[in-house]
């Protein structure tokens, strides 16, 4: 009894504590304060909306609350009644679903109090048009509360359109989860983040209808600026993060100055498989890290090799986190004139899981045991999503695995291969034959190097983009301030600017100038410094040694990293032409700043690769000043007045502006 006395004194002495500190707080706290939920679900019939109040402290009744949409619009709402405990806003017309930042307005102060994710729930309503018929997936297409026509959609294996009422059905067996929209061209979708949320889930049995609708804005999107980026590999690991937001600043310039609407298009590999786990580093750290640095564009995404999970079984389970958390692996939109379609060309089929043992590492590494072709299932889907696209309208395409890649200086040669168990997947062949009569550019990863093949008079250009991360962040890590790939292109992106059905491209590297189109090395000087024991001897090493001390005497090496056929490589010896040669080669700075380092660690892994887009060209001595000028297909010129001996190192090859 005496026990329970004293218990029941201190309580009671700390409730008085507790009210005694909550009065003096409640003293401190002046400003409205309450609580954004991080989710909410609203019905698409709802007008109002609750926010808590926190400590006592709501708005006054004539102040605002200012919702900033996923398209950055703002909308100001009247509170309509307010309490200590809640106050209630009357909510926008035709509210989107996406992410949706909350502001206080009050006395001529704007405050941010946080960000929420709004799902908008489409419930049918009396003499709604919007009815089953038969579909298991079913709903409606809107812009500004009115239907709209003749809209694509898709659950990953039909094709079907909006009626004139907006409404689209699907008997689907809901293979894959989902539905999504092709956005029309001068429309966008709620975003969520920098993600168009263009897919819903659907979680009911096969045979039972769910409704999934979709909203749309209204926009101008004729004239657009793209930014394409290859392999990111973000895992938290050689300090990659803060390379990446290095990188990001030089892009934000060009977003800042970029033309008409801004959109971005990833090439796959944004995440490094291996380190899902054992860094905690996958999809969610991804957004969270892509959200911050990019947060003015939408972003559409390709899956890669590295964005499948190695602890499931086979290539539809391998998909599943990226599905559930980026989008689907194929899709297609429409921005402007241009018909954009996403595809997936690497394929787990029969693939057993990998295992972590008890260090963290794969013990048992399966992840390289992938196929670049195109599953039959998909390509079933591509020929009816084309089947909605006029012939006269320009396609764009991405998928990870290159379609074809170089074979020697000047060659080519299938990137893609169909399964040899004769299952039917589609290799380059039976891919090119499907898009016969399109005008088709085709947009690629995965290499870590940059290549075009152009076979524009057949209506087929790839571009394999290069790559954000250079070699997986390794070169930047070595040698501060150079993110090279293995073929020495910078780390970079390339922009396509859009007006009507014209479109240009440039590959820009990330913090130059972007008439940083080249390099030139003047091999006498390169000889020097590349010796074999830069690299520990190791025998990769002085194959590139060899190869490197195989030029001439007074031999120049220009890598022209964005080269295709159309471009024209001039250089000029006391105004006498001399013969550029393509060749195939080793990019010297490259094997400086990472292989040499690499080597010495001694590791063999994302060295430096013999690539073309390479000239070689022979001067006469060893002294002479030399005009390289390079044009490209848009008649762009890139120039530099080369005096030689042209020094080799560090300190001559740094391009940052």
């Amino acid at each position: 009894m005496k026990t329970i006395r004293i218990i029941l004194i201190f309580a009671f002495a700390a409730l008085l504590a507790f009210h005694s500190c909550k009065e003096k707080e409640d003293e401190k706290l002046t400003e409205v304060e309450f609580s954004v939920p991080s989710t909410v679900t609203i019905k698409n019939t709802d007008e109002t909306m609750d926010f808590k109040v926190l400590f006592n402290h709501p708005p006054k009744a004539s102040d605002k609350i200012i919702l900033e949409d996923p398209h950055g619009e703002q909308h100001t709402c009247q509170i309509t009644s307010v309490s200590d405990s809640k106050f209630t806003v009357k909510l926008p017309s035709e509210m989107i679903s996406g992410t949706y930042k909350v502001y206080l307005s009050s006395d001529g102060q704007k405050t941010f109090k946080g960000s929420m994710t709004v799902t908008v729930a489409f419930e049918p309503i009396p003499g709604d048009v919007v009815t089953p018929e038969g579909a298991t997936i079913y709903g409606q297409v809107t812009c500004g509360g009115k239907p709209l026509s003749g809209v694509v959609l898709s659950d990953g294996v039909d094709v079907v359109k909006t009626n004139s009422d907006g409404v689209y059905r699907i008997r689907s067996d809901k293979k894959y989860g989902y539905v999504f929209i092709s956005v029309p061209s001068g429309y966008e979708v709620g975003m969520k983040g920098v993600i168009p949320d263009i897919w819903k889930q659907v979680t009911k049995g096969s045979s039972a209808p769910e409704r999934a609708d979709f909203q749309l804005v209204r926009i101008d999107n004729d004239v657009f600026t793209l930014y394409v980026m290859g392999d990111m590999h973000l895992a938290k690991k050689q300090n990659d993060i803060n390379q990446f937001r290095d990188f990001m600043v030089s892009m934000q310039g060009d977003i800042d100055s970029g033309a008409g609407k801004q959109y971005g298009l990833t090439l796959g590999d944004m995440t490094w498989d291996c380190y899902w786990y054992s860094n905690t580093f996958g999809f969610s750290e991804y957004k969270e890290e892509i959200n911050r640095d990019l947060d003015r564009i939408c972003l559409w995404h390709t899956m890669g090799n590295h964005d499948n999970d190695y602890r499931q079984v086979g290539d539809f389970l391998k998909e599943n986190p990226y599905r559930d958390e980026i989008c689907p692996t194929y899709y297609s939109f429409n921005l402007g004139k241009f018909h954009f379609i996403v595809l997936d060309d690497i394929d787990y089929k029969n693939c057993p899981a990998s295992v972590d043992n008890a260090s963290g590492k794969i013990s048992e590494d399966h992840r390289s045991e992938y196929v670049t072709d195109f599953t039959s299932d998909q390509m079933e889907w591509l020929k009816k999503d084309l089947a909605t696209v006029d012939k006269s309208t320009p396609v764009i395409m991405s998928s990870h695995a290159p379609a074809y890649r170089p074979n020697g200086a000047t060659g080519s040669k299938a990137g893609l291969t169909a399964h040899s168990d004769g299952s039917g997947d589609y290799g380059t062949s039976a891919f090119r034959s499907l898009l016969a009569g399109y005008k088709v550019h085709f947009f690629s990863g995965h290499t870590h190097n940059h290549f075009t093949y152009d076979d524009s008079a057949n209506g087929f250009y790839e571009t394999n983009a290069g790559a954000v991360c250079g070699s997986w962040w390794w070169s930047g890590y070595y040698t501060t301030g150079f993110n090279l790939s293995q073929d020495g292109t910078p780390g970079g992106y390339t922009v396509c600017k859009a007006n009507g059905t014209d479109i240009s491209w440039q590959y820009r590297a990330a913090g130059a100038d972007p008439s940083y189109q080249f390099r030139s090395y003047d091999m006498n000087e390169v000889q020097k410094v590349l010796t074999d024991d830069l690299g520990n001897g190791a025998s990769g090493w002085k194959t590139m040694v060899a190869s490197t001390n195989s030029y001439p005497a007074n031999t120049v090496l220009i890598n022209v990293w964005a080269y295709d056929k159309e471009w024209k490589v001039s250089v000029t010896e006391n105004g006498k032409e001399l013969n550029a040669t393509p060749v195939a080669a080793y990019d010297p700075l490259h094997m400086l700043v990472m292989s040499a380092p690499r080597f010495k660690a001694g590791s063999t892994n994302f060295v430096t690769s013999s690539w073309p887009h390479f000239f070689s060209v022979q001067t006469t001595s060893v002294n002479s000043t030399l005009e390289i000028k390079v044009t490209d297909r848009f008649g762009n010129v890139y120039s530099e007045t080369m005096t030689r001996p042209k020094a080799f190192g560090t300190a001559n090859y740094k391009y940052k502006k």
